[in-house]
């Protein structure tokens, strides 16, 4: 058996763990969790960005592409490049607005909300593993936080989006 000695980093030290900003230990903890969600669902097979398209169909399906990059932040380019390889896996369709020709509007498939299920099932086991030690309202407490942080860092983008 090989040895090993002690290791000692940033994790071993409560002390030095408890100084990180804020914003330090969000970005861990959102980067730990969406390693362990890519990990679980799909074996990995869809990057955070095409999960992020999936949950945005699934809250209301056949959004346009303009309103894909409102809801996720994402640029044009990027979009337009997720949709195409989700398109090509069959997780999503594109169809032509009844009224409007010029219009695009984006759907999930069947197979598409099959996907998002299994996804969504191991989102929801990663964040109840995270927040385990959290009663049922400290959970609504801090996403009522976070959701208030969100909003207020993308306030200029909602007033952009009501301008419309």
């Amino acid at each position: 058996m090989k040895k090993t000695r002690n290791q000692t980093g940033p994790f071993t030290s409560p002390t030095i763990i408890e100084k990180f900003s804020t914003y330090t230990m969000l970005t861990d903890i959102a980067k730990h969790m969406d390693n362990a969600v890519s990990q679980k669902a799909q074996n990995g097979r869809f990057q955070a960005g095409a999960r992020r398209i999936m949950a945005c169909l699934a809250i209301k399906n056949g959004l346009s592409q303009m309103e894909l990059i409102h809801a996720t932040h994402f640029k044009a380019p990027t979009i337009s490049m997720l949709v195409q390889k989700l398109e090509q896996e069959g997780i999503i369709v594109r169809k032509s607005d009844d009224l409007d020709m010029r219009l695009t509007h984006v759907y999930l498939t069947e197979k598409g909300w099959d996907v998002y299920k299994e996804m969504y099932k191991e989102i929801r086991s990663v964040e109840n593993d995270a927040f385990d030690s959290f009663t049922e309202d400290e959970r609504e407490e801090f996403r009522r936080l976070i959701l208030r942080a969100f909003y207020t860092i993308h306030a200029d983008d909602f007033k952009s989006v009501s301008k419309h």
